[in-house]
C-alpha cells in the first residue's frame, strides 16, 4: 500500500517515525514537506502550482495523512478540500493539533488519527488492504452523520518498541521550492535544519523517548496525559543502542552535522544511571 505524509514543516520527527515504521514492515512511503512563507501567517495559501505539483506527488497514494499543529489549521484544510476534489486517496489528520482538538477535522476528511501512531496506522494500513472497515479502529476519530465520532486509544508501544528511527531516505521526499515541488537533496536539507545560536552550525533534532511524567497545564502533554488516563508507562525512553546507532548512522550520512540537539518532552527523567551510561557512550 501507498502512504504520503504531508508536513508543514521540514523538521517533524513524528511523521519520520511513523514512514520509518511503516517501511520496515514492506510500505510504499513518501513524505512531502510544505513549509510556508510566513510560518506565523496562518491564512497563507499556496500557488496553484504548489497545488498542482502536489496532486502529482500523491497521485497513486492509498492514503494522504497530514501532520498537522493548530497554527497549520487553514493551510492544512486548504490542502485537504483540494486533495479531496483531486484524488481518490483516504484523507488522515494527525499530530498534535488532531488530539487535542479532534472534533475539528473538516467534513472533506475521512479521519483524524488521535495519539501515539505507529501501531495504529499499521492496522489501519492492514484493514484498508483487506477492505475492512475502519470504523471500530481504536484512535480514530470521524463525522457520522453530523455527529463527531471518538474511539477509545490504544495502550502505548513500550520502551522495547521505539528502536526505529526518523525517515531521512532521501529518494522518498519532497519538499516546497517557492511555487514547485522538488526532491530532497542533502544540500536541502543542510539547509533546513535547525542552526547553532552561536556558530550557525547545522543541528540535528534527535527525539531519544516519549511522553512526560508531568502535566502542566501550558503543555500538550496536560492533555496526552488525560488521554491515555495518566498510564504509568507514559514515559518510556529508547535503548540506549539504538540512540547511539541513530547518532552514528545520521552522522554518516549527514557529516555536515555539527551539534544534536536532544529535544525531548523530558530526557532526564531517564535514572541517574541510564543519563550516565549515555554520557559515557
Amino acid at each position: 500500500m501507498k502512504i504520503t505524509f504531508i508536513s508543514f514543516y521540514f523538521l517533524n520527527p513524528g511523521v519520520r517515525f511513523l514512514s520509518s515504521y511503516l517501511k520496515a514492515q514492506g510500505h510504499a512511503v513518501n513524505m512531502v514537506f510544505l513549509p510556508p512563507d510566513d510560518m506565523y501567517n496562518s491564512y497563507e495559501t499556496y500557488p496553484a502550482s504548489v497545488l498542482q505539483s502536489l496532486k502529482r506527488v500523491c497521485a497513486d497514494s492509498d492514503i494522504v495523512g497530514l501532520s498537522v499543529l493548530t497554527n497549520d489549521f487553514y493551510r492544512a484544510v486548504l490542502v485537504t478540500r483540494f486533495l479531496k476534489e483531486n484524488l481518490r486517496s483516504a484523507i488522515i489528520w494527525g499530530g498534535i493539533h488532531a488530539t487535542i482538538d479532534p472534533s475539528s477535522l473538516p467534513k472533506e476528511a475521512d479521519y483524524v488519527y488521535i495519539g501515539e501512531g505507529e501501531a495504529g496506522i499499521a492496522e489501519m494500513v492492514e484493514r484498508m488492504t483487506k477492505r475492512t472497515s475502519l470504523d471500530d479502529m481504536p484512535n480514530l476519530g470521524f463525522w457520522r452523520n453530523g455527529e463527531f465520532v471518538q474511539n477509545p486509544v490504544r495502550p502505548l508501544m513500550k520502551s522495547s518498541q521505539l528502536s526505529h528511527v526518523q525517515d531521512f531516505d532521501l529518494e522518498t521526499q519532497y519538499i516546497r521550492d517557492h511555487d514547485r515541488i522538488v526532491r530532497v537533496t542533502p544540500s536541502i536539507v543542510e539547509k533546513n535544519l535547525y542552526r547553532d545560536f552561536e556558530d550557525d552550525a547545522p543541528v540535528y533534532l534527535a527525539i531519544f523517548s516519549r511522553g512526560c511524567i508531568h502535566g502542566c497545564t501550558y503543555c500538550c502533554n496536560n492533555k496526552i496525559n488525560k488521554l491515555y488516563g495518566f498510564e504509568r508507562n507514559i514515559y518510556r525512553s529508547k535503548p540506549l543502542e539504538s540512540m547511539i546507532s541513530e547518532l552514528q548512522d545520521i552522522l554518516r550520512k549527514f557529516p555536515f552535522i555539527k551539534f544534536i540537539y536532544i529535544n525531548d518532552d523530558n530526557f532526564l527523567a531517564n535514572t541517574v544511571e541510564f543519563i550516565e551510561s549515555f554520557a559515557r557512550e
